[in-house]
């Protein structure tokens, strides 16, 4: 995790390189100076820098860091071009594609149009793309390709996290055109009309970049598009591609893998806004200071909430990962099972067993055992390999093709089992504990168990734990609430919105917290009244809950998980 975070922030200081030799090509072309186009170029790169698309990547391990580093690469090369006609800097931009696409070829695919335009816009372009040259050209940059053979090497050896096992051609398509998520490009899936999503788009780059620059780099791109057409097709397909790739999607501006898919068409406005500034250059050049009266409408316009967006970018005392891994292994008893289903939640137990090296002893098994892929089959064979205790269990679900209750209920007889709470239960609710984050199937609760949510809710109340830990707790709170319900238990169910109500990022919405509340204090009435006895409230309750659920779980979620 450390080697990966620390390239993003190497393929972030590169972007922001390529964004600044963007930008002082912009501002040259208009004529500007050397020491203008300088402190102009130089200025974009510092407002790149303090965007929020910008710090939120570069200090993550995630792809966007690198395909907006190649990305950006690509387009100065194009650039280059359309100044010089040399056909080397297409040569190396195609190369900077093609590595592009063995990283995120969604987003790389949204960027061609833009570079393809450019050239047919200049003669010299049209004569490239017509001649046989283009095939040589094409080649050099497919050959970057050749990287996607690692992926049956590296899967062949059995690693832990193997997504798709692609040891065969059929499997190896099926990763590299990302065949999983293929369902989530679709307007089934959006949840908005398109036009909406594309406010919505703006709105996150105006946050992310300031209002006033974002104005400045669409009024540079309209400047372009009067004067410049091959620049204004280049950059401006470019713009439109990055703002599309997402918005043809469900956006949700709490996850920063949006920004991510956003990130080329920011960083784009970015160089665009120095476009006017340096239009104006010739009126204000006999000011002796103009270039930095120029840079200094561009710091001021982004530097007002860039401290901001670094505090939120800030992860540096961020603990999130380690107090919710703790919080799920720590309480298992010794030689432990947990099935657990939320990919945040199985996530942190990786890291924690993986990167940290706790809990050996447990094996932690996705709840659908990556069915989703092939059956589970690659999964399912890896896990034998790793845990041949699992096998019973193993077997029984290639037999049924789901949740082998019966024979988690027999190994449970002598191993612990835990189990994550889910809207439709593992297990049946009255079987499974009433306490912890994980929860003891078919067996009672340990005191540590009962101590998990204690632990948790302490170190979730110290300012060493980010937002996005917030939003995991939105989940399990809520399955928390649900599951306490199923099990007829309403004082339960109000100590996990009281929980819910400290640590969560949303909240529980308005009908599920006046539901528990309103149960909560009929039993204490009953309680005093011999009121509503358990099997009656339980009944109450999962009545209410399987009303509730589809509207409680899609205002609590915001977003589908993976």
């Amino acid at each position: 995790a450390f080697r990966i975070g620390l390239l993003s922030a190497v393929c972030g200081a590169v972007a922001v390189f390529a964004l600044s030799r963007i930008a002082w090509r912009l501002a040259a072309t208009f004529g500007a100076s050397e020491r203008l186009a300088s402190a102009l170029a130089t200025t974009a790169g510092l407002v790149l820098m303090a965007s929020g698309a910008h710090l939120a990547e570069s200090a993550r391990p995630e792809v966007y860091a690198l395909n907006v580093a190649l990305v950006l690469l690509a387009f100065e090369r194009a650039l280059c071009f359309l100044e010089t006609g040399l056909e080397s800097h297409v040569r190396l931009g195609v190369v900077w594609l093609g590595l592009g696409l063995c990283n995120h070829h969604y987003l790389v695919a949204f960027a061609v149009p833009g570079l393809l335009a450019a050239l047919a816009l200049r003669p010299d372009g049209r004569r490239l793309l017509l001649s046989p040259r283009l095939t040589s050209i094409a080649l050099v940059g497919l050959s970057a390709l050749a990287l996607y053979a690692a992926l049956p090497i590296r899967s062949a050896t059995n690693p832990v996290i193997d997504w798709g096992h692609p040891v065969s051609p059929a499997r190896l398509w099926d990763v590299i055109t990302a065949k999983t998520f293929q369902s989530s490009v679709s307007s089934a899936t959006r949840g908005a009309p398109l036009g909406e999503n594309v406010a919505v788009a703006l709105g996150m780059w105006a946050e992310s970049l300031g209002p006033i620059v974002l104005a400045l780099g669409l009024f540079g791109l309209g400047w372009l598009a009067w004067t410049r057409r091959p620049l204004a097709a280049l950059l401006g397909l470019g713009v439109l591609g990055s703002a599309l790739s997402k918005a043809i999607m469900f956006i949700d501006p709490e996850n920063p893998d949006d920004y991510g898919y956003f990130y080329t068409g920011i960083a784009l406005c970015a160089a665009l806004s120095v476009v006017p500034l340096a239009a104006l250059a010739e009126r204000l050049q006999r000011l002796g200071k103009a270039p930095w009266l120029l840079a200094s409408v561009l710091l001021a316009a982004s530097g007002a909430s860039a401290l901001e967006r670094f505090k939120r970018a800030d992860r540096s005392a961020d603990r999130s990962a380690e107090a919710m891994a703790d919080a799920l292994l720590a309480p298992l008893a010794p030689d432990a099972v947990a099935f657990v289903d939320y990919y945040q939640l199985y996530f942190a137990t990786w890291y924690a067993q993986l990167v940290e090296g706790s809990r050996p002893d447990v094996d932690v098994v996705q709840a659908s055992f990556d069915s989703k892929r092939y059956e589970g089959e690659p999964y399912l064979d890896a896990l034998a390999a790793r845990a041949p205790r699992l096998a019973p269990i193993i077997e029984s679900f290639r037999a049924l093709r789901r949740f082998p209750e019966a024979a988690v209920r027999t190994f449970a007889q002598g191993t612990p089992v835990y189990i994550e709470p889910t809207v439709d239960p593992l297990v049946p609710p009255e079987e499974s504990g009433r306490h912890g984050v994980l929860r003891r199937a078919f067996g009672a609760d340990t005191p540590a168990d009962r101590l998990a949510w204690d632990r948790l809710l302490r170190r979730a109340t110290t300012p060493t734990l980010g937002s996005d830990a917030s939003m995991v707790f939105d989940w399990t709170s809520f399955h928390a609430t649900l599951t306490a319900l199923q099990q007829g238990e309403p004082s339960l169910a109000f100590a996990a919105l009281t929980r819910w109500k400290l640590i969560g990022q949303a909240g529980p919405p308005d009908n599920l917290a006046q539901l528990v509340e309103g149960l909560f204090a009929r039993t204490r009435r009953g309680n005093r009244e011999s009121g509503p006895d358990g099997p009656f409230l339980r009944l109450w309750a999962q009545t209410a809950v399987d009303g509730a659920t589809e509207t409680t779980a899609s205002a609590v979620l915001g977003h589908p998980s993976e």
